[in-house]
């Protein structure tokens, strides 16, 4: 189970959506669950909540300020520490392009 260390969070009660590091190769990306949790959707600006180096690959909705990132599935131990409502979802993905 990976060490999370908040980056950047759109909510003051650091929920949903939000962008954290782990002392692993992937950063955890929590946001609105789309396409049965493989993705979620977060503001267009996640990419402003990463440190120098890192990538959030995003791909464009139909919604103005709203980007889906895709990923794979985090281990239900970590989602254990994130703060999930219903609707939420959190994907990992790659810390650094390949």
């Amino acid at each position: 189970m990976p060490m999370l260390r908040l980056l950047g969070c759109a909510s003051t009660e650091f929920g949903c959506p939000a962008l954290y590091d782990t002392d692993t190769d992937v950063l955890i990306v929590q946001g609105t669950r789309a396409r049965d949790g493989a993705a979620v959707l977060v503001p267009d600006t996640i990419g402003t909540w990463a440190e120098p180096g890192m990538v959030v690959p995003t791909h464009a909705t139909d919604t103005a300020g709203v980007v889906l990132v895709a990923g794979d599935p985090v281990d239900e131990e970590t989602l254990a520490k994130l703060l999930l409502e219903d609707d939420e979802a959190a994907v990992s993905i790659p810390k650094f392009s390949r």
